[in-house]
């Protein structure tokens, strides 16, 4: 439609629909660090063996981290009515989703081990991941959850985890 009003001079060049320098993002993704597959077995051994002796909220949260791919703020607020055990989902409200729109996970037999270990120490509490220590959440600090990736040996090795800088 363009070219056949600029061949009939009815507008000049450009098209505009062509993309221009200008009009360009001068953003540049960044490319966040990953573990490589054969990695994965060594981080793997080292959660389990927990030498930094993080708390076993705090490794369990690291686990359902894994076994999601959530965002660590995601995670953290879970909370025991979020999820349907019958239907085999928890819903992660919009409030704790980067997009603002809630979030459907699938619960797994892996994930449902972890939940259930965990339910025997905070089952009683409103949040999975309740630590029981004062502050701006009453659940366990998101920022825990790279801590202790951090002290895992992992700084500036993990995607999406925020692990590049040390707090």
């Amino acid at each position: 439609m363009f070219e056949q009003a600029i061949d009939n001079g009815w507008m000049q060049p450009p098209k505009p629909a062509l993309g221009s320098k200008g009009a360009k993002s001068m953003h540049e993704p960044k490319h966040h660090p990953t573990l490589e597959w054969n990695q994965l077995p060594d981080f793997f051994d080292a959660l389990q063996r927990n030498d930094p002796k993080g708390s076993f909220v705090v490794v369990s949260a690291v686990k359902v981290l894994f076994l999601t791919f959530l965002r660590v703020n995601s995670l953290a607020g879970l909370r025991w009515d979020e999820l349907d055990e019958k239907k085999g989902i928890w819903t992660v409200p919009a409030s704790r989703m980067k997009n603002n729109k809630d979030h459907h996970v699938p619960l797994t037999n892996q994930i449902l081990d972890v939940l259930e270990d965990l339910r025997t120490l905070n089952g009683h509490q409103d949040y999975a991941f309740f630590t029981g220590r004062t502050g701006k959440h009453p659940y366990m600090n998101p920022s825990s959850i790279n801590a202790h990736l951090i002290k895992l040996g992992y700084m500036g090795s993990l995607s999406g985890m925020e692990c590049e800088q040390s707090h």
